[in-house]
């Protein structure tokens, strides 16, 4: 055994308790070095989830906007069919219009000559005649 006296023994004791200082400022530091790094790996990770978030986010986004697009395109065929229907019914209507006012014509035409026919057949009647 080393004899703590010993002026040399003294020294290396000296020496190892220094080293083991040391040994333990560089274990600190290194735990330090790693709590950084492992709160860096855990904000990186969390800022993954947060893009992996935000890219699920315009994904859906993006396919509500394609759909979006297509109901838009749906919507205006059917407001064109939509149009030509009511021109079709407007031009219907007109044509029924027309004919409706062309027969109220005619019949005015025969009303008309019926009104002369009845003043002429009124004018030329015997007074005898008991209507």
């Amino acid at each position: 055994m080393c004899d703590l006296s010993d002026p040399i023994s003294e020294a290396k004791q000296n020496v190892f308790i220094e080293n083991v200082k040391r040994y333990n400022v560089m274990v600190d530091d290194l735990t330090k070095c790693l709590l950084k790094q492992t709160d860096l790996f855990t904000s990186i990770q969390h800022e993954f989830k947060h893009i992996k978030d935000s890219l699920t986010t315009r994904d859906t986004a993006h396919n509500s906007y394609v759909r979006l697009k297509k109901s838009i395109k749906l919507l205006r065929n059917y407001c064109e069919q939509f149009s030509n229907e009511q021109m079709n019914i407007i031009t219907d209507i007109a044509d029924r219009q027309t004919l409706i006012d062309d027969t109220i014509c005619a019949l005015e035409e025969v009303v008309s000559v019926l009104k002369d026919e009845l003043t002429f057949i009124n004018k030329t009647r015997s007074p005898l005649w008991p209507f």
